[in-house]
């Protein structure tokens, strides 16, 4: 039953107290509906009884009230928040929407669809590390859309995600719960770290060809369209050339794909560097990205290189007429990016069995810049991909025959001083 439905207003007139007056009926604004009242837990709730009946009223009265001290004797706290309701909350904070990329948000949102099966009626007090354990093991028998198991990895996002919010209801809603710790990572629960699959200079190539043939054939296919008045629907050649844009400004700037969603006009600025080897300069664009560890709308330092100066150039002149706060990508490319690579036959990584996907970019890109310069500084390529020289040195050593940073990092120390001549446009 209701616990707490609308509350009385003051013309509330009381027609019976029950139960040693535990519970009063009463009626309010000349409605012969009857409700009732009465205490649990130190706060007044309410009951909407559903009759006009006196009689009628007492016996749902007494049955409700009932039915509220058996769940109080069973330990349940009647006025906590379920863990459902925290997570709307969660979502719709303002200052949780600020502080992070519209991509960022929506995987949070993605991550509740998935996970709100598995909390119905939780209070916020359930969610303990016995409950988190319990949770990990119904997620480890679940498969994904390809119908494999679900990884380490993901159900350890799912936790993260989950203590996430808990924490941010400590904070922010004053709850009085305990933040339990993620469960141990042991057996088949260890993480392992493993990236997307990257693509080669030569795939790259195919890639960024065809993405620019789909978008003059879109092109064309709109004129001639527009010639013949065809009413059927007409081509978008801005998407094609958006994502033909969006693929060099990722991969030129090692850009986390949030973080590419996040850019607006006014967040790039044309400027130069100097070059990996210190004896000139090249064009790059500086950015202010809102990214994976942005805090409280903090944008960080970015910058394209090579190919990525390209595209922004690209893009900026085919919209010419944005405002400054308009954002560079009006569409999402997944989709799109997925598409292109079925084309080519290089959706899935022939080596690992793993999917490519927009999140391969910025593997790639960090890729490409260790292939122009093998002995570029860590320290450089750290600020340049904002993460850390860890990562660099453990993450990116990628299962294909390309250079990484491990590589690097475990080679002979000595730098050369030739640039590489290796074209990454």
């Amino acid at each position: 039953m209701v616990v707490t439905p609308s509350k009385p207003t003051s013309s509330a007139i009381t027609v019976r107290k029950l139960l040693d007056g535990k519970v009063t009926l009463y009626t309010q604004n000349r409605n012969p509906m009857v409700y009732a009242r009465a205490y649990a837990q130190g706060k007044r709730v309410y009951l909407r009884t559903g009759e006009t009946d006196e009689r009628k009223a007492v016996k749902v009265a007494e049955r409700w009230f009932y039915d509220i001290q058996s769940r109080i004797h069973s330990g349940e706290h009647l006025h906590e928040p379920l863990f459902a309701e925290l997570v709307m909350q969660f979502l719709s904070d303002p200052v949780v929407k600020s502080g992070v990329s519209d991509g960022q948000h929506d995987n949070y949102t993605k991550k509740w669809n998935v996970l709100a099966p598995y909390f119905p009626n939780v209070r916020v007090s359930q969610v303990t590390l016995d409950w988190l354990e319990q949770l990990r093991i119904k997620r480890s028998t679940v498969t994904n859309r390809q119908g494999v198991q679900i990884t380490a990895n993901t159900i350890d996002k799912d936790i993260t995600f989950i203590r996430q919010v808990l924490r941010w209801g400590v904070e922010r809603k004053n709850l009085g719960v305990t933040v339990p710790p993620a469960p141990k990572r042991k057996g088949r629960f260890v993480v392992v770290k493993r990236g997307r699959p990257t693509i080669s200079l030569e795939d790259w190539r195919r890639v960024t060809r065809q993405a620019r043939q789909d978008a003059t054939s879109a092109e064309q296919r709109r004129e001639q369209q527009i010639a013949s008045k065809s009413r059927g629907r007409r081509a978008d050649p801005d998407r094609y050339w958006e994502l033909y844009c969006f693929l060099l400004i990722v991969v030129g700037g090692a850009l986390r794909v949030g973080e590419a969603y996040s850019l607006r006009w006014s967040d790039c600025r044309e400027t130069t560097l100097t070059t990996d080897d210190g004896e000139g300069e090249e064009p790059a664009i500086h950015v202010k990205v809102l990214g994976k560890h942005s805090r409280g709308g903090v944008r960080e330092d970015g910058w394209l290189l090579f190919g990525g100066v390209e595209g922004y150039k690209l893009l900026r002149t085919r919209r010419d007429g944005d405002a400054s706060d308009a954002p560079l990508f009006r569409y999402n490319h997944e989709a799109g990016f997925r598409a292109l690579l079925q084309s080519l036959e290089l959706y899935v990584d022939p080596h690992t069995g793993m999917t490519r996907n927009t999140k391969s970019l910025r593997v790639t890109g960090i890729n490409f810049r260790l292939l122009k310069n093998p002995h570029v500084s860590l320290n450089d390529m750290r600020k340049w991909a904002r993460t850390s020289v860890v990562q660099l040195e453990q993450f990116y050593d990628q299962n294909n025959p390309q250079i990484s940073a491990a590589n690097v990092a475990g080679g002979s120390g000595e730098r050369r001083r030739k640039r590489s001549s290796t074209s990454i446009h």
